[in-house]
């Protein structure tokens, strides 16, 4: 590695520790629950042996290595006494999760800055020079969204990179005709699916190129003689891992037995298995008999890549593997228009006027220019910015079909960097021109000025006057209800983001709850219901519906609270029947 290399990867990690250190990283887990309550919460019940209800994303691999992270803890606790059984140590996180933070936000970090080095790498080679690196891992940090969840759990930034690396496989792999790059990028985007399932649509610039530019005959031949080398060269720490990966696999799934459990686990297995078998014999008989015109549907190489696709997307799923499997059924199921999907309107919150303003006007410059250079590319007959080009447009079109978030589009915006860069590159200069440096030092400096840190003490005070109140008005076994699971009290969270997910869940000393039904399930009396000031009757009696419950007969009281009395009280003269 050069010293420009070296000088580059250095100052991109220093760009992606500055917004990690303007970040509130010694702030409570609850203020970030979502996600990280339900990462966490379900991390340590697959340290118990129970099954992950959190398969969203699905992020697995988060999980998975929280998992280990907290069983290493226990084993050093179990060495040094400090820790009698697993129950005991997992009822110690969950009760006390501040105490989990160390582990998990190293983790978001470690991920974080992984992710910058790899488009700082993925840049440079595409472009040539470690100032486009540079320039490019400047800006993945600033990219919509992700600077605030840079030490959250949230798999966005990771999603990002990943998606980009997949990218710059694909484009290497149809310049060349490698099999193996091929084979790289479809093995990364199974991978990446498990991180969040938005990877998939770089599914589409893969497909293209492959169809578009196949390798030649000998393909499989090429693969052998390219990864048994390498393979040989770093056999010393192959095998290790290999071996290590083995044990944990193991050690985690010896107390699952059997690991089909569900009549849908068994089907999706089954038709994946039966479809990519049939699919290669398909394309076996016609590679074979030369029958004409199938052979643009069916080959070999084709299979060979959903195979690869499968490999990437089943390590991660093998270390816990009934949960790997149900995570299977979870992304058939969300892809298909289910779970998170269900009730989502395509397109419903997408609107041009939304990127008028910061992040999304940063994002919306980064991806236009992108596109431009995927049309660009085509006419210079430069490919790669077409192909990247096309993932952005797919990756941006489907987060602006599903809600159409800021942190949804960081995918796009990071597989847009590349091109969007090589628009300003000059011939004959392999470096970034100087004044190219202001545009990219003036969206970091918008970057490093959102601040939403006053978000989180407005929640804090929140929640301490909550406690407060709690204080003035509650008896033993008494609960006050809430009118959202993210109402901004640390009970809350916890009863919706952690109790909400996780199998096993000890005692809580709840005195706050959003569901009615958990205070019946923990035999605690609703005595009280807070809510915004304006959502509570003027005064009197009323009946209102709290959390899919009612009607509850309430009493408006005189009594306000909070940091600015935005909070009003009222008492439960009367419960429905809480089943």
């Amino acid at each position: 590695m050069g010293r420009g290399t070296t000088v580059g990867a250095v100052l991109a990690l220093a760009a992606a520790f500055l917004v990690v250190a303007l970040q509130p990283v010694r702030h409570s887990w609850w203020l970030s629950a979502d996600p990280d309550g339900a990462y966490v919460g379900n991390s340590l019940n697959i340290l118990l042996g129970n099954h992950t209800n959190y398969l969203d994303h699905p992020g697995l691999p988060t999980q998975d290595a929280l998992a280990i992270g907290f069983g290493a803890q226990y084993l050093i606790g179990k060495a040094t006494g400090g820790i009698s059984d697993r129950e005991s140590f997992a009822n110690d996180r969950m009760l006390d999760l501040d105490q989990a933070r160390p582990l998990y936000r190293t983790w978001a970090m470690i991920l974080f800055l992984g992710a910058t080095l790899l488009v700082y790498a993925v840049v440079r080679r595409l472009l040539g020079h470690w100032t486009w690196g540079l320039a490019g891992s400047v800006l993945f940090v600033t990219a919509p969204g992700l600077a605030t969840v840079s030490l959250l759990l949230r798999p966005d930034w990771a999603l990002a990179a990943l998606c980009l690396g997949a990218g710059y496989f694909t484009v290497t792999a149809f310049d060349h005709r490698s099999p193996t790059r091929y084979t790289a990028a479809a093995m990364l985007l199974g991978f990446a699916m498990t991180m969040k399932l938005a990877a998939i649509g770089m599914a589409v610039p893969l497909a293209v190129a492959a169809v578009w530019r196949s390798p030649d005959s000998g393909w499989l031949r090429r693969i052998s003689t390219t990864v048994a080398p390498r393979a040989r060269r770093h056999v010393l720490w192959l095998v290790p891992t290999a071996v290590v990966w083995v044990v944990l696999c193991w050690i985690f799934n010896r107390e699952r037995l059997p690991i089909i459990q569900t009549d849908d686990q068994r089907a999706i297995l089954i038709n994946g298995a039966t479809f990519l078998g049939g699919y290669a014999l398909f394309a076996w008989l016609v590679e074979r008999f030369r029958i004409p015109w199938a052979d643009r549907i069916f080959r070999l190489f084709y299979a060979w890549l959903m195979l690869a696709f499968v490999v990437g997307l089943a390590l991660p799923l093998s270390l816990v593997l009934d949960d790997g499997i149900q995570s299977l059924v979870a992304m058939r199921e969300t892809l298909t228009g289910g779970r998170v999907n269900e009730g989502v309107e395509p397109f419903a919150d997408f609107s041009l006027h939304s990127f008028l303003d910061y992040p999304l006007s940063a994002a919306g410059v980064i991806i236009a220019l992108g596109l431009a250079a995927g049309v660009l590319g085509i006419a210079r007959r430069r490919y790669w910015p077409f192909i990247l080009a096309l993932g952005t447009l797919v990756l941006a079109t489907m987060a602006a079909a599903r809600l159409s978030q800021p942190n949804y589009y960081a995918p796009a915006f990071a597989v847009a960097i590349p091109g969007a860069l090589w628009l300003f590159a000059r011939r004959g200069s392999r470096s970034m021109p100087y004044l190219l440096w202001l545009p990219v030092l003036l969206i970091l400096g918008l970057g490093l000025a959102h601040d939403e840190s006053a978000q989180w003490e407005r929640e804090s005070e929140t929640n301490a006057a909550a406690q407060q109140l709690a204080d003035d008005l509650l008896r033993p076994g008494e609960v006050i209800l809430a009118p959202s699971y993210y109402f901004p009290v640390e009970d809350v969270r916890f009863g919706s983001l952690v109790d909400g997910f996780a199998d096993h869940v000890p005692e809580y000393p709840y005195r706050f709850l959003s569901a009615p039904r958990v205070a019946a399930e923990r035999g605690l009396t609703p005595a009280y219901y807070v809510a915004a000031d304006s959502d509570l009757p003027a005064e009197g009696v009323a009946k209102v519906d709290i959390g899919g419950y009612g009607p509850f007969v309430v009493e408006r009281l005189p009594i306000r609270w909070g940091r600015e009395r935005e909070y009003g009280v009222a008492r439960i003269l009367e419960a429905p029947a809480l089943e």
